[in-house]
């Protein structure tokens, strides 16, 4: 009986455990300081012949990213202590009017009225911003990365024909905080391919109702992981085991204690082995993503997952302990000040420091990966 109690005791720290992790990681993913960024702040062109002519009537943006509440991510390393942190990023007025707003600026741009407008459809726009603190390197720099998606249709009458895509990831080095010129560099990336834009070839594509686009973006959010309150249990080995909640390993154990944080399954012949390359697993409680060489519990928001993972890495340093002279031969018509200045050896020792923190990550809910 005192071992069935001990087994127990054992169950219940663990899942008590669990839990508090479970508390403390969605406390901070909901009390996370917001920077709010205004991307709207570019001076009008005054001379209209200068504007840029886009050759259709406005720019209507539909947001139908997997989560819609911020923008990006911006990680902090402390300069006077090894602390990592993190920040999230908003648009003022929400991505959609912001990107809105910024396309359909009169005063830098030039629309013709008389065509069609371009609808289009916002399925990724995710911007990180960190330091060169966080990046193991010795000069300071700040990176810059924006994951930007988004398909344009012409609107002719209550057809949509497709017109554009944009799929890509955009990388600027910057040498100041507080720089996201990156967020309007990617719009205007936009705003020049539908410049560019061949109208009345785009006309003579396949036409398409509103109601079949709108239940193809729809559709994306119909994803079964999503659609329920009750995973199955068990463990995912695939990103598309868990999308599709049919986790192909129901038979499992988990040890976590102060050393070790373990995933083991069973093998055909009975051997409990651990598993180092699967997604995550559905203990029944929550969901656990395998990142960061450990499981981290899956918090949702939206129509995605986040998490916190802990960032710990070395940062060295040079730094000047000493100058030593030494007595060189000074050539002849050299001055011996010249000379011996010259002679200096400076002696750098490298300096070591081990940055920690937590930083935020979201599952990108199309591939299972994470940024």
């Amino acid at each position: 009986m005192k071992y069935l109690y001990l087994l127990l005791f054992i169950c219940n720290n663990v899942l008590s455990q669990n839990s508090n992790l479970f508390t403390r990681d969605s406390s901070k993913l909901a009390s996370s300081e917001t920077i709010m960024v205004n991307i709207n702040t570019k001076p009008a062109i005054i001379d209209s012949t200068l504007r840029t002519k886009i050759p259709i009537s406005a720019f209507v943006i539909n947001d139908v990213r997997y989560d819609t509440a911020y923008e990006g991510v911006v990680i902090r390393a402390a300069i006077l202590e090894p602390i990592v942190g993190f920040q999230k990023l908003q648009l003022t007025n929400g991505a959609k009017n912001a990107i809105s707003g910024y396309l359909n600026n009169k005063k830098r741009f030039s629309f013709n009225s008389s065509t069609p407008s371009l609808i289009c459809y916002l399925k990724q726009f995710r911007f990180s911003q960190n330091d060169s603190f966080v990046s193991r390197t010795d000069k300071i720099k700040i990176y810059n990365s924006l994951n930007f998606e988004i398909e344009a249709f012409v609107n002719v009458g209550n057809d949509l024909v497709p017109a554009l895509r944009l799929d890509t990831t955009i990388t600027t080095l910057s040498s100041q905080n507080g720089s996201f010129d990156i967020l309007t560099e990617a719009l205007d990336v936009l705003v020049e391919k539908t410049r560019a834009m061949d109208l009345l070839k785009v006309l003579t594509r396949k036409h398409y109702t509103f109601q079949a686009i709108h239940e193809r973006y729809q559709q994306r959010f119909k994803k079964p992981i999503l659609g329920t309150d009750k995973p199955a249990v068990g463990v995912y080995k695939t990103a598309m085991e868990f999308i599709n909640n049919a986790p192909s390993i129901t038979e499992y154990k988990y040890e976590k204690n102060r050393w070790s944080n373990i995933l083991y399954t069973k093998t055909k012949n009975n051997v409990w082995v651990p598993e180092l390359d699967v997604f995550g697993y559905f203990d029944g409680y929550q969901i656990w993503i395998n990142a960061k060489k450990s499981f981290r519990p899956l918090v949702k928001v939206g129509n995605t997952f986040e998490f916190i993972a802990e960032l710990k890495h070395s940062h060295t340093s040079k730094r000047i302990v000493a100058v030593v002279p030494y007595s060189p031969v000074i050539p002849v018509g050299v001055s011996a000040g010249i000379g011996i200045a010259s002679a200096l050896t400076m002696l750098a020792l490298k300096n070591q420091i081990i940055y920690a923190g937590t930083v935020i990550y979201q599952v990108n809910m199309d591939t299972g990966e994470f940024y």
